[in-house]
């Protein structure tokens, strides 16, 4: 590293070039930076026995050009606190700004053309932020050109020209072939990513003045059929062009469907490559690490430890552009918990109201948080977020968290099979054009057979709500919701209550523990009821259909489910009810709510 003592930096205008190999005025390039990404550590998860009592952290900057190369050797001056460097960027295109102390202001500034400086970049440093990446949305190409002189030769005439006379002979003769009642067979359709050419030729080789003029004669797409100009392999300057305001727009939960194959495809290769992900550590920021997947020299490194490390939102990033869910460079938040501003503009609806909570979400949903009051004001005074400083930190953002609702759980930077509600509070739940809601209907269905067979004495499903185990008052029913029945009654013995006879003790566990809602409505009911589920781990198998294992899982909490000591009986003959039985009584359901007669 070099540093030499600096005066105030002057001459800092609006653009930034680099030399060419010509060195002329006529060949440089224009290397504006103004589009950064920003991997700052914020983006915190579930950061228990990750924090760190360092107060000095090595900061590195990862210079890249709009294609996702390194920018080496660019000249930048870097000011840290009361620090003035020199730097120049390595073969990688990183600079090493060595140990930062926590509340030190930095900022970068990058040599012009003009042998001037721009300042394109400054912050305050907090423990975490010890990654960043700087993207330009320009690209420099060194070539070298020679002058065209003279008048324009005859290179157009030499130019091939297709015969469209013999175009059109040979797609009269070379029809589709009959089979069965003169049916053409259909042509195969184009598969994404295949090259297709033109065989009309340029319209002109040269210009007026016989310079040589370059035409696009083929085009290619990605997988995803998106455009794509291969020399880049990335992006195009629109993916980074804001589109308007969020639209905070609620849309019904879909009616149970099947999703097309085509979103089924890409849900799971979302799942997959989110799954994937948890089993590396990521240590570059989200642009850099995506343009080496993309061309394909991105390296993997094993985690050295499950816990994870408050990356969340650059793991959820990633997944989400990697797959093309979301365009690439779309997503550039650095605190998770505001993340959603992004995704309604990348077309994603807030679906909140929608569901009771996250664990009825479906797979390919994205649920943000924020770390409620307690959890927010321990981070204030931990180690991690004020360095060493005995005082809160009160300048903290709430970083919060974000994840990917699954089939099997929660995936960020490292996979969750329960909902993570300790420490947060919800913020919401946001749906794009690529989730299944056959996991949801699922669970609607089991909730019936479970209200069927805890309380099979009544044949009106919504009666079933009100039910008592045990006479209260001089009736089996209850009507104040506010609240569970026995809740003001000295004699709790005997409080199974509801539609899943949820007892008073469990009421209240999941209201203090859960944080559940303090009424006995029926949506409550619901709620309370995924959450046992989930709580026996049995809320996968019933998401993904797997009902008779789900069913062993839940025989402890619900007696009445074949296997438990209470098994429902068949009214007449007594004969407990079978697995099978039960399957029969969940396909039913399930029909009934596919609207399937």
């Amino acid at each position: 590293m070099m540093s030499e003592n600096l005066n105030e930096f002057e001459g800092v205008s609006s653009e930034v070039t680099i030399k060419s190999p010509m060195d002329t005025e006529e060949n440089s390039q224009d290397l504006s930076l103004p589009n950064i990404d920003v991997e700052d550590g914020s983006e915190n998860d579930q950061d228990e026995g990750v924090e760190s009592s360092a107060a000095a952290n090595n900061v590195i900057i990862s210079f890249l050009d709009f294609a996702g190369t390194p920018i080496i050797d660019l000249e930048c001056r870097i000011k840290v606190g009361e620090k003035k460097l020199q730097l120049l960027t390595n073969s990688n295109g990183v600079l090493d700004l060595g140990d930062v102390k926590f509340g030190d202001s930095f900022e970068v500034f990058v040599k012009k053309y003009d042998g001037s400086y721009k300042s394109i970049y400054e912050d305050i440093y907090t423990p975490g932020g010890n990654e960043i990446t700087l993207v330009s949305p320009k690209i420099v190409f060194e070539v070298e050109t020679q002058s065209h002189e003279g008048i324009p030769g005859d290179a157009k005439e030499n130019i091939p020209k297709a015969d469209r006379n013999k175009e059109r002979t040979e797609a009269k003769t070379n029809k589709p072939e009959s089979i069965g009642n003169d049916r053409p067979v259909k042509p195969q359709p184009k598969i994404a990513g295949s090259t297709s050419k033109k065989s009309s030729p340029p319209l002109q080789a040269r210009d007026k003045n016989g310079h040589p003029q370059a035409v696009v004669i083929e085009k290619s797409t990605d997988w995803w059929g998106r455009w794509r100009l291969g020399m880049l392999n990335w992006w195009s300057s629109a993916d980074f062009q804001k589109k308007g305001t969020p639209q905070q727009t609620v849309r019904a939960v879909p009616s149970a469907s099947v999703p097309d194959k085509d979103v089924l495809e890409r849900l799971n290769a979302l799942i997959a490559n989110a799954e994937e992900q948890t089993n590396w550590e990521i240590e570059i920021g989200t642009v850099e690490a995506l343009a080496r997947m993309t061309k394909g020299v991105f390296k993997t490194k094993a985690k050295t430890s499950s816990k994870p490390k408050g990356w969340c939102a650059k793991y959820v990033k990633i997944a989400l552009m990697r797959t093309g869910v979301v365009k690439a460079g779309a997503l550039t938040f650095g605190s998770a918990s505001e993340g959603y501003k992004e995704l309604l503009k990348a077309g994603f609806l807030d679906i909140t109201s929608t569901i009771p909570d996250p664990r009825w979400a479906a797979p390919g949903d994205i649920i943000i948080y924020r770390w409620d009051k307690l959890a927010w004001a321990s981070r204030k005074s931990s180690p991690r977020w004020n360095g060493s400083s005995k005082k809160p930190n009160e300048s903290l953002p709430n970083h919060g968290h974000i994840d990917i609702r699954t089939y099997d759980g929660y995936i960020s930077d490292f996979h969750n099979y329960k909902y993570p509600f300790k420490s947060y509070d919800l913020v919401g739940v946001y749906r794009g054009k690529y989730f299944d809601s056959m996991p949801y209907v699922r669970m609607l269905a089991f909730l019936k057979v479970l209200r069927e067979f805890e309380c099979h004495g009544q044949k009106d499903d919504s009666r079933r709500y009100f039910m008592l185990q045990s006479t209260l008052n001089g009736s089996q029913y209850f009507s104040d919701v506010s609240t569970h029945p026995y809740n003001n009654q000295e004699n709790k013995k005997g409080s199974f209550s509801g539609a899943y006879q949820i007892r008073y003790a469990t009421w209240k566990e999941l209201h203090e523990v859960y944080k559940m809602p303090l009424d006995f409505s029926p949506a409550t009911q619901d709620r309370m009821a995924v959450c046992l589920i989930e709580n026996r781990k049995a809320l996968v198998d019933v998401r993904n259909g797997e009902i008779k294992k789900a069913v062993s899982k839940l025989t402890s909490e619900w007696s009445s489910l074949p296997g438990g000591v209470d098994v429902r009986k068949w009214d007449g003959s007594r004969k407990p009810y079978t697995e099978d039985d039960l399957l029969v009584i969940f396909e039913k359901n399930l029909n009934e709510l596919m609207r399937v007669k």
